[in-house]
């Protein structure tokens, strides 16, 4: 299934990546959701709680990977921080090792959007760049 390919996902994360308030050092933080498969196989999302500047936890699912009676079929998630931010701290642009950590456990892909590419975790970890962020999201 080609998440990516559809409008309304799309929209949704590109709303997520506006909201992490990304030109804002004081306000930045990271935003995400679920991806959701409903029973009559309609795509939703499923928004998770603010984050923190370098941090956003999912809401807990049940051991069959769903949320609010949905099956979870991937993540998505922002990394809002410069490379070099505006006090000279490095901040680390790919999925790191917490995120795939997470993917693995619950054999879930996820997306990682930062501020160049956008990013796939696999169920079994491993990361590849989806594109650039303007390709993927568009401007």
């Amino acid at each position: 299934m080609d998440l990516l390919a559809e409008p309304a996902i799309i929209a949704e994360i590109k709303r997520a990546w506006l909201e992490s308030q990304v030109d804002d050092a004081a306000k930045r933080h990271e935003e995400g959701g679920y991806i959701t498969l409903g029973p009559d196989q309609s795509l939703a999302i499923e928004r998770w709680l603010r984050g923190s500047q370098s941090r956003i936890l999912p809401p807990p699912m049940d051991r069959k990977n769903c949320y609010n009676g949905r099956v979870v079929v991937a993540t998505f998630h922002t990394h809002p921080n410069p490379p070099i931010d505006e006090d000279g701290q490095e901040w680390e642009q790919s999925p790191g090792e917490s995120d795939r950590r997470w993917h693995a456990r619950r054999g879930l892909r996820g997306f990682v959007v930062t501020r160049t590419f956008v990013y796939e975790i696999d169920a079994m970890a491993t990361v590849t760049v989806v594109g650039k962020h303007n390709e993927v999201l568009g401007p």
